[in-house]
């Protein structure tokens, strides 16, 4: 058996005719309330970020923040990664650069870590411009992760800070007090 429906307006469930009217307009006063929704591209409170699936290649490479020396290893690789779209096109009119987009291949980020096992390689997750504030990062191998998985995230393990008398990102390992699992 169905459920009751209310006979009092403001009652009425979100997909009643009269919802759908009043969205398009013809009346508010019955118009339900809408929970407030976080945006997906949101960090998440366990330290997980959606699974960058694009670079930005300059000529055939990946472009890569400006980093200081203390911040890393001599040998560290760091990239820009990007989850969709509309993240490396705000980067795109942020930037200076003639960037192309390509997607971020898993080939590449296994021959980085396969190589230099010692080394520091890190992807910059969704920056908005080249200069922003602070972002967030993971492993290159957090990614790889997330990928083989089929992830729609991938546990962070750097935040970068932008110093603007350098014009340069230093970046600090992060820990989170709970394990945090990609969500598939």
């Amino acid at each position: 058996m169905p459920p009751a429906v209310s006979s009092h307006p403001r009652l009425k469930p979100p997909f009643s005719r009269s919802a759908v009217r009043s969205r398009r307009g013809f009346s508010t006063a019955d118009k339900p309330q809408q929970a407030y929704r976080w945006p997906e591209e949101a960090i998440s409170v366990d330290g997980t970020s959606n699974t960058p699936r694009y670079v930005l290649n300059d000529a055939a490479y990946p472009t890569c923040p400006s980093m200081t020396e203390t911040s890393l290893q001599a040998h560290s690789v760091v990239i820009y990664g990007f989850s969709d779209k509309a993240r490396y096109d705000m980067f795109l009119k942020a930037s200076s650069l003639a960037l192309t987009p390509y997607p971020l291949v898993k080939r590449f980020l296994e021959k980085h870590v396969d190589q230099n096992a010692d080394d520091v390689h890190l992807v910059v997750i969704d920056p908005e411009s080249p200069t922003q504030t602070t972002a967030n990062g993971a492993t290159f191998q957090n990614v790889l992760e997330a990928m083989r998985l089929g992830s729609k995230t991938v546990n962070l393990s750097h935040k970068f800070i932008f110093d603007s008398t350098t014009s340069k990102y230093q970046a600090e390992a992060i820990s989170f007090s709970a394990s945090a699992e990609p969500s598939a």
